[in-house]
């Protein structure tokens, strides 16, 4: 069987999904198959908030006022985000905390439905958290999982790469997805979402 999954991220204003927005949208899809990944898709895209960034936020991504001054706002571009969304396994950081709440706001705002139910989603937080170090942060995680150190500010889309080479770590790492017959499926159960 075939099943798409889609790795997203996104950068943000801060963290209140009422009063803060989206400034960059990141989707990397891969089709799985008997283990196997390979590349599908992908988009990146620069999102005009409408609103300023935060210095604190910048510090964070990198991504400034000028940078978004020409980009569409999320509504005008949600119909190229969409089909990232649709039909998938969603996998991302935190997801179901931070991405998938962000994601919702602005596609109701937009006068928009999310696209699927019931999500399957695959959360590599949720794994790292319960099997390893006390600090959980994206950047512990890259770290832990692949060796790599992260630059200071980042962006959606390396996010993304890393992840994919996060959960990959994962499922050859743990036994309980290496030896499963279906890694997908153990990964979507041991997130518990």
């Amino acid at each position: 069987m075939i099943r798409n999954v889609t790795c997203i991220d996104i950068e943000t204003t801060g963290f209140s999904r009422t009063k803060d927005r989206i400034v960059e949208f990141a989707a990397y899809r891969v089709t799985e198959e008997a283990g196997v990944w390979r590349y599908a898709d992908k988009i990146r895209k620069l999102v005009n908030p409408g609103i300023s960034i935060p210095p604190e936020a910048t510090a964070v991504h990198g991504i400034t006022d000028e940078m978004v001054r020409v980009a569409p706002p999320f509504s005008e571009q949600a119909d190229c985000f969409i089909p990232f969304l649709s039909d998938t396994i969603l996998l991302g950081y935190n997801v179901k905390v931070f991405d998938i709440p962000f994601l919702t706001a602005e596609i109701e705002r937009s006068g928009l439905r999310w696209p699927t139910a019931p999500l399957e989603v695959i959360d590599p937080f949720i794994i790292f958290k319960k099997r390893e170090a006390p600090r959980h942060d994206l950047a512990s995680a890259i770290r832990f999982y692949t060796g790599k150190e992260r630059r200071r500010a980042h962006r959606a889309m390396i996010d993304v790469v890393d992840l994919l080479r996060v959960v990959k770590t994962q499922t050859m790492l743990y036994p309980e997805f290496r030896e499963s017959p279906d890694p997908i499926v153990s990964l979507i159960k041991a997130t518990g979402i």
